[in-house]
């Protein structure tokens, strides 16, 4: 009966730490010529620390610069490492510029 408790603690454990993911972002922009070796290098960055991408995409703004739009859910204990690689990221030469935080769930209103 000992064990059986046990276990159902460690389920409702396992259960809340999924339940407490948060939805990050992080936006780089860059060049045509540069963007690709970014996302190849953030990628390998993601791997490393044992992050796993929810969206990857990359688009071209409007001032003609591209951006590659990552979103992740992370646990709380996680996000000083996302934050520590989004800084580590900034200082790239090849990055004009870079956002990252918590997404906001909220509903966009159109126009």
């Amino acid at each position: 009966m000992h064990f059986l408790k046990r276990l159902i603690i460690a389920i409702r454990g396992t259960h809340a730490r999924e339940i407490h993911q948060s939805q990050y972002f992080l936006n780089i922009s860059s060049s045509e010529s540069t963007i690709s070796d970014l996302r190849k290098m953030l990628i390998h960055k993601l791997n490393l620390l044992g992050f796993q991408a929810q969206q990857l995409k990359i688009f071209r703004q409007p001032e003609g610069t591209f951006c590659l739009s990552v979103l992740l859910n992370l646990s709380a204990d996680l996000r000083q490492s996302f934050i520590q690689m989004a800084i580590g990221l900034s200082q790239h030469q090849d990055v004009r510029r870079i956002q990252w935080g918590l997404r906001s769930n909220k509903p966009r209103l159109r126009s």
